[in-house]
């Protein structure tokens, strides 16, 4: 009985990332993460994603879950239906940054050492 929940749990991960394998996607959910509750054309606007691409994006995030809908008049307003997702995605983007902050610095200390090197055979 355990394992049969272990491997139905994994399985269920596997459909997330499989389902936030889209960049699209995880920009949607990223804007949704930073601004809580967005509007089809606010999410095409901030993610420069074409109204059809983001509203397709949104109906299978919706379907599996990922995010919930609230009417407002003739508005629907989008959010994350789950505290776990924001998370995932949250430090999905934390670790991502660290290596770009780590490959900028790294990129910056061998310019400073080109022109250090440079320097020297100037004076030479």
């Amino acid at each position: 009985m355990q394992r049969q929940k272990f491997n139905n749990a994994i399985k269920e991960v596997a459909e997330l990332f499989k389902l936030l394998s889209h960049a699209d996607r995880i920009r949607i959910v990223g804007l949704l993460t930073q601004y809580k509750e967005l509007n089809v054309t606010q999410l095409c606007h901030h993610g420069h994603i074409s109204q059809s691409a983001t509203s397709q994006h949104l109906k299978l995030l919706k379907l599996k879950n990922v995010i919930r809908e609230r009417r407002e008049g003739k508005h629907v307003y989008y959010s994350l239906a789950s505290i776990q997702v924001r998370n995932l995605i949250i430090r999905a983007i934390r670790l991502e940054s660290r290596e770009l902050i780590h490959e900028h610095t790294t990129l910056h200390r061998l310019q400073e050492m080109e022109e250090a090197l440079k320097k020297e055979r100037f004076q030479d």
